[in-house]
C-alpha cells in the first residue's frame, strides 16, 4: 500500500501529498504537487474520523442510489439503473447539488463456478464524473477499484466480505469503499459493459449501493478532488491529514476503543448484578467517552436476560434499554468482534465507544432478569465538562417480532431531530434463507430515500452472508448457521455514512421469504436524538 507523504511544516504552511489514479485503469502515478492547508477538513473527511464528535448535530440529507427493483414487493434487485446511455453504458447515480459519496457497495456474479477472482466482468469500467466535467475523475475496472492498491482507495477503508469454503460461487463477494468522494455541484456514476456478452443466469447480475450525502443549502460547499496531470487525485492538505488519521484508527479498532481510558474520570462497578443494579450515577454536565462490561462466563442465553439501561437528566424512562446479548453481537453464542464503536475484546470484555453526552445527569444500570445474581462488572470512563445546548443524546431501540413473508419489521420509529448511526440484527431463520432477500427501507422526514437490495447487502456482505464470520471496522458478522438455514447475527455502524433526520425516522426491514413462511427477528438500532 502506498503511504501519505511526509508531514512538512515550513513558514506556517502544512503540506501533505497522496497518490491515486483517475485514468482508465492506469497506475498509481507519481507524487502530486503539495496542496496548501485549508481551514479544516471537508465534511466527508470529518465524518470519516469523527467518532468523538458523533453527538454533534449533522448537516445534509442522504439518498441511497441502488439497484433496488422499482417494484418494492419484487426481488429483481440487480441490473437496475437510472437509465441506459449510448452503447452499453448505464447510469447508476445522477445527483445535482454539492455533496459527498460516503459509501459504495457492489457485488456481482459474472464469472463461473471455477472462477477464483472477483465477480466483476473484466471488461467493465466504473466511472465517476464530478461538477459537470466530461472527463471522469475515476475510470477503472470495478475489480481494480476494490482491490486495495489504488490510492486513496486502500484498506481498511476499502475491502470485501469474502466467500468461504462452503460457497459454490467463490467469485461473488461483498465489496465496499468508505473513501469520501466530494463534489461541489454534481456527481454522475456510470458503469460500462457491466456483464459479459451473452451472459445468462446465474452469472448475469450486478448489484450496487451508492450513499450520497447532499449538502444543498449548507454554508460550506465540498471541494472536489482534482484530477492531476499524472492521474492522481489531489486532496486538500487537511483532507489528507484526516485521511491518514482515519487509516490509523480503522487499522486497529481495539486500540482506538482504548482511547476511552484517557478520560479524566473513571467509575467502577464490581458486580454482581441482582435485579436492577446501579452501575454509575453521574452529575452533569459531562460526556461518557466509553464503557466496558465484563460478563465473565455468562452464556449467550444469560446475556439476553441482562439489560443495559441509560437514563439522561432524570427522565422517567431510559433512552437505552436493550438486552446485552442482542446489543453486542452475542445472541446465538459467545462471540468476539472489534469495531470502532462497539465490540468484544480478546479478554472477553464488551466495549462501547459511542460518546454519551449529558447535561444534568446520567444513570447507567444493569438489570438481571434471571434467578439469583450474575457476576458482571463494569467500568465507565467520562469527562466532567460543558455540553452545548444542541448536542444529541445516544439512544438505542430494541424490538423483537415474528415477521411473515413480504411484511416489514419496524426497527425504529423516531420523532425528533438526530442521525442514525447503525444497528445490530438477529434473524432466526425458521424456514428458508430467502428471508434474507428482504430489503431495508429508511424513511427520513416523511420521504423514503433509502431502498436497499437485500438484508445482507445493507451489512456490506453478499449472497446470504456466504463466507461466514467477519469483523471489519464498521460492520461484521458474529454468527451464521448452516447454508440452508443461515441464522445470522450481524451489525453495521453508520459513521461516515450516518443518516441525518430533522423531524422523523422510520427504519424498516422486509422479510423477503416465499409465501406462507415466517422468521424471528431481533434488532437494536442506535441513533442520536436532540433533547
Amino acid at each position: 500500500m502506498r503511504k501519505l507523504g511526509l508531514l512538512v511544516i515550513a513558514g506556517g504552511v502544512l503540506a501533505l501529498t497522496a497518490c491515486g489514479s483517475g485514468n482508465d485503469d492506469g497506475g498509481n502515478g507519481g507524487t502530486p504537487t503539495p496542496t496548501p492547508v485549508v481551514a479544516r477538513a471537508s465534511v466527508g473527511y470529518r465524518l470519516l474520523g469523527g467518532i468523538d464528535q458523533l453527538a454533534e448535530p449533522k448537516v445534509g440529507s442522504v439518498r441511497l442510489y441502488s439497484s433496488h427493483d422499482p417494484r418494492d414487493a419484487a426481488n429483481i434487485d440487480f441490473n437496475q439503473y437510472l437509465r441506459r446511455e449510448s452503447g452499453n453504458t448505464y447510469v447508476m447515480v445522477d445527483h445535482q447539488g454539492p455533496g459527498v459519496i460516503t459509501r459504495i457497495w457492489m457485488t456481482a456474479r459474472t464469472g463461473s463456478r471455477s472462477s477464483n477472482g472477483p465477480g466483476f466482468y473484466d471488461g467493465a469500467r466504473l466511472k465517476v464524473y464530478v461538477d459537470g466535467s466530461v472527463t471522469p475523475l475515476i475510470a477503472v475496472r470495478p475489480s481494480r477499484f476494490f482491490a486495495g492498491d489504488l490510492w486513496p482507495f486502500v484498506p481498511p477503508l476499502v475491502g470485501q466480505h469474502e466467500n468461504g469454503a462452503d460457497s459454490p460461487w467463490p467469485d461473488g463477494k461483498g465489496f465496499y469503499s468508505y473513501v469520501p468522494i466530494s463534489f461541489s455541484r454534481s456527481v454522475v456514476v456510470k458503469i460500462t459493459d457491466p456483464l459479459p456478452p451473452g451472459a445468462r443466469f446465474p452469472v448475469d447480475r450486478l448489484f450496487y449501493h451508492v450513499n450520497v450525502l447532499d449538502l444543498t443549502g449548507q454554508e460550506s460547499v465540498e471541494p472536489s478532488p482534482i484530477l492531476q496531470a499524472d492521474g492522481s487525485l489531489g486532496l486538500s492538505a487537511e483532507d489528507q491529514y484526516a485521511f491518514q488519521k482515519a487509516l490509523e484508527e480503522w487499522g486497529n479498532p481495539v486500540a482506538f476503543a482504548e482511547g476511552m481510558t484517557v478520560a479524566a474520570q473513571m467509575t467502577e462497578f464490581p458486580g454482581p448484578v441482582s435485579g436492577t443494579s446501579s452501575v454509575a450515577e453521574l452529575a452533569g454536565p459531562g460526556v461518557v467517552r466509553g464503557l466496558r462490561l465484563y460478563p465473565g462466563n455468562a452464556s449467550a442465553a444469560d446475556l439476553e436476560k441482562l439489560w443495559f439501561r441509560v437514563t439522561y437528566d432524570g427522565e422517567s424512562s431510559p433512552a437505552i434499554n436493550v438486552p446485552v446479548g442482542t446489543a453486542w453481537g452475542n445472541h446465538f453464542s459467545r462471540a468476539s468482534f472489534s469495531s470502532l464503536v462497539q465490540g468484544v475484546a480478546p479478554d472477553g470484555g464488551f466495549y462501547l465507544r459511542f460518546p454519551l453526552p449529558f447535561r444534568q445527569s446520567l444513570r447507567l444500570e444493569l438489570r438481571w432478569e434471571g434467578s439469583g445474581s450474575l457476576p458482571v462488572s463494569a467500568r465507565v470512563y467520562y469527562d466532567e465538562r460543558e455540553v452545548s445546548s444542541d448536542v444529541r443524546y445516544l439512544h438505542a431501540d430494541f424490538v423483537e417480532a415474528t415477521v411473515l413473508d413480504g411484511r416489514r419489521l419496524t426497527m425504529a420509529d423516531v420523532t425528533g431531530a438526530g442521525h442514525l448511526v447503525g444497528c445490530q440484527l438477529v434473524v432466526d431463520v425458521r424456514s428458508d434463507p430467502q428471508s434474507l432477500e428482504g430489503d431495508e427501507f429508511i424513511t427520513v422526514d416523511g420521504t423514503t430515500s433509502y431502498k436497499g437490495t437485500g438484508t445482507e447487502d445493507y451489512f456490506n456482505a453478499h449472497w446470504f452472508f456466504e463466507g461466514g464470520l467477519r469483523t471489519h471496522p464498521l460492520h461484521g458478522l458474529t454468527s451464521r448457521g448452516a447454508r440452508i438455514r443461515p441464522d445470522v447475527h450481524t451489525h453495521r455502524f453508520m459513521v461516515p455514512d450516518l443518516l441525518p433526520f430533522s423531524s422523523s425516522l422510520l427504519f424498516e426491514l422486509e422479510n423477503g421469504n416465499v409465501p406462507g413462511q415466517a422468521d424471528d427477528y431481533r434488532s437494536v438500532v442506535f441513533y442520536y436524538l436532540a433533547h
